[in-house]
């Protein structure tokens, strides 16, 4: 039978539940977006959930619990979703299109991801010693991508 195109560009139900390690599918994404959706936002989901179940896996050697993975996700999708979001909406101002590669994404999903982890044992192993100000965003998503957040070059 075959599904309206809607329906195809619509990712199951299943792809965005958690699955137990091993049972997950990689879902077929585009190579690139012309805009932010619902379709990138089910990609960036998809990967930042592959990369923390990475972290959660027992012989990891920056291995976290299964709470602090759930408590990132959360925060890490909205985070990267969000920055894309607005990088789409200042090169439109600018008049410069260019689509969201899914290449470069999934690069700067892996190195975000690292480096939130990275400070989370960090800050559990010297409290008080990250630089006030120091917050899990900024500009480390944007390494080596695009074109500079604002705030960056401050």
């Amino acid at each position: 039978h075959s599904q309206s195109p809607a329906a195809a560009r619509e990712p199951p139900i299943a792809a965005r539940l958690p699955q137990p390690p091993g049972q997950q599918q990689q879902q077929q994404f585009p190579d690139a977006w012309d805009e932010p959706g619902p379709e990138l936002e089910a990609f960036v989901g998809d990967s930042v959930k592959r990369r923390l179940g990475k972290y959660v896996q027992p012989d990891h050697p920056n291995r976290i619990s299964k709470e602090d993975a759930q408590s990132l996700y959360r925060r890490l999708r909205r985070e990267v979703f969000e920055k894309e979001v607005a990088g789409f909406s200042e090169r439109q101002a600018a008049g410069a299109f260019q689509p969201i590669e899914r290449r470069q994404l999934e690069a700067g999903i892996k190195e975000h991801v690292r480096l939130a982890i990275r400070r989370m044992h960090a800050a559990r192993s010297n409290p008080g010693s990250m630089p006030a100000g120091m917050g899990p965003c900024g500009m480390l998503l944007h390494h080596g991508m695009r074109e500079p957040m604002p705030g960056q070059l401050l």
